[in-house]
Protein backbone atom coordinates (compact mmCIF):
# COMPACT_ATOMS: atom_id res chain seq x y z
CA UNK A 1 0.00 0.00 0.00
CA UNK A 2 2.80 2.60 0.96
CA UNK A 3 4.21 2.27 -2.36
CA UNK A 4 0.99 3.75 -4.06
CA UNK A 5 1.00 5.75 -2.08
CA UNK A 6 4.70 6.68 -2.72
CA UNK A 7 4.09 6.51 -6.18
CA UNK A 8 0.76 8.72 -6.28
CA UNK A 9 2.45 11.21 -3.85
CA UNK A 10 5.85 12.16 -5.46
CA UNK A 11 4.27 13.88 -8.92
CA UNK A 12 2.42 15.74 -7.03
CA UNK A 13 5.40 17.33 -5.17
CA UNK A 14 6.95 17.20 -8.95
CA UNK A 15 4.48 18.92 -10.39
CA UNK A 16 4.03 21.56 -7.75
CA UNK A 17 7.66 22.44 -7.66
CA UNK A 18 8.31 23.16 -11.41
CA UNK A 19 4.77 24.96 -11.32
CA UNK A 20 5.86 27.21 -8.86
CA UNK A 21 9.39 28.02 -10.24
CA UNK A 22 7.74 28.59 -13.50
CA UNK A 23 5.31 31.24 -11.30
CA UNK A 24 8.16 32.66 -9.97
CA UNK A 25 10.20 33.44 -12.72
CA UNK A 26 7.48 34.60 -14.43
CA UNK A 27 5.99 36.44 -11.57
CA UNK A 28 9.48 38.20 -11.11
CA UNK A 29 10.00 38.72 -14.69
CA UNK A 30 6.86 40.92 -15.51
CA UNK A 31 6.32 42.13 -11.68
CA UNK A 32 2.97 40.40 -11.49
CA UNK A 33 1.91 39.78 -7.61
CA UNK A 34 -0.54 37.20 -8.20
CA UNK A 35 2.09 34.65 -10.31
CA UNK A 36 4.33 35.53 -7.42
CA UNK A 37 1.53 34.49 -4.80
CA UNK A 38 0.91 31.21 -6.51
CA UNK A 39 4.49 29.87 -6.41
CA UNK A 40 4.46 30.45 -3.50
CA UNK A 41 1.51 28.54 -2.62
CA UNK A 42 3.08 25.85 -5.37
CA UNK A 43 5.85 25.86 -3.23
CA UNK A 44 4.90 25.47 0.20
CA UNK A 45 2.45 22.68 -1.35
CA UNK A 46 5.48 20.84 -2.99
CA UNK A 47 7.55 20.96 0.61
CA UNK A 48 4.37 19.35 2.20
CA UNK A 49 3.99 16.74 -0.68
CA UNK A 50 8.06 15.66 -0.55
CA UNK A 51 7.63 15.55 3.13
CA UNK A 52 5.02 12.67 2.60
CA UNK A 53 6.88 11.39 -0.31
CA UNK A 54 9.79 10.57 1.44
CA UNK A 55 8.05 9.23 4.28
CA UNK A 56 6.05 7.15 2.46
CA UNK A 57 9.42 5.78 0.86
CA UNK A 58 11.04 4.59 3.49
CA UNK A 59 7.70 2.45 4.70
CA UNK A 60 7.24 1.35 1.03
CA UNK A 61 11.25 0.26 1.66
CA UNK A 62 10.50 -1.22 4.67
CA UNK A 63 7.87 -3.54 2.39
CA UNK A 64 10.64 -4.06 -0.14
CA UNK A 65 11.74 -7.72 -0.68
CA UNK A 66 15.49 -8.83 -0.72
CA UNK A 67 17.05 -7.40 -4.07
CA UNK A 68 20.70 -7.05 -5.44
CA UNK A 69 23.43 -4.92 -4.71
CA UNK A 70 22.78 -3.17 -7.73
CA UNK A 71 19.07 -2.48 -6.83
CA UNK A 72 20.66 -1.68 -3.25
CA UNK A 73 23.32 1.21 -4.72
CA UNK A 74 20.53 2.22 -6.97
CA UNK A 75 17.94 3.08 -3.82
CA UNK A 76 20.59 4.76 -1.82
CA UNK A 77 21.59 7.20 -4.72
CA UNK A 78 17.40 7.88 -5.14
CA UNK A 79 17.06 8.20 -1.24
CA UNK A 80 19.54 10.56 -0.92
CA UNK A 81 18.31 12.92 -3.85
CA UNK A 82 14.65 12.59 -2.59
CA UNK A 83 16.20 13.89 1.22
CA UNK A 84 18.61 16.22 -0.60
CA UNK A 85 15.06 18.05 -2.41
CA UNK A 86 13.54 17.71 0.84
CA UNK A 87 15.90 19.93 2.89
CA UNK A 88 16.12 22.43 -0.08
CA UNK A 89 12.43 22.61 -0.45
CA UNK A 90 11.82 22.51 3.23
CA UNK A 91 14.13 25.74 3.51
CA UNK A 92 12.85 27.56 0.48
CA UNK A 93 9.30 27.13 1.77
CA UNK A 94 10.29 28.41 5.11
CA UNK A 95 12.19 31.48 3.60
CA UNK A 96 8.53 31.97 1.66
CA UNK A 97 6.67 31.55 4.84
CA UNK A 98 8.96 33.68 7.09
CA UNK A 99 8.96 36.56 4.11
CA UNK A 100 5.16 35.95 3.96
CA UNK A 101 5.40 34.97 0.64
CA UNK A 102 7.84 37.91 -0.93
CA UNK A 103 11.41 37.27 -1.26
CA UNK A 104 13.25 40.52 -1.64
CA UNK A 105 14.25 42.05 -5.18
CA UNK A 106 17.70 41.09 -4.55
CA UNK A 107 17.78 38.36 -3.30
CA UNK A 108 14.95 36.66 -5.91
CA UNK A 109 17.68 35.51 -8.52
CA UNK A 110 19.28 33.44 -5.51
CA UNK A 111 15.84 32.03 -4.76
CA UNK A 112 15.16 31.29 -8.42
CA UNK A 113 18.47 29.31 -8.86
CA UNK A 114 17.62 27.05 -5.39
CA UNK A 115 14.15 26.64 -6.69
CA UNK A 116 15.45 25.47 -10.17
CA UNK A 117 18.22 23.39 -8.46
CA UNK A 118 15.77 21.73 -6.77
CA UNK A 119 13.47 21.12 -9.81
CA UNK A 120 17.12 20.00 -11.36
CA UNK A 121 17.64 17.28 -8.64
CA UNK A 122 14.10 15.88 -8.55
CA UNK A 123 14.25 15.82 -11.99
Amino acid sequence: MAAWIHIIVVHFGLGLLLLGALCDMLGAWRHNERLLFAGSCNLVAAALFTIISVASGFVAEAHLGPHSNMGNALLGIHKSFAIAVMLLLIGLAGWRIGTRGGVHRRLHTIYLSLSFFACALLL
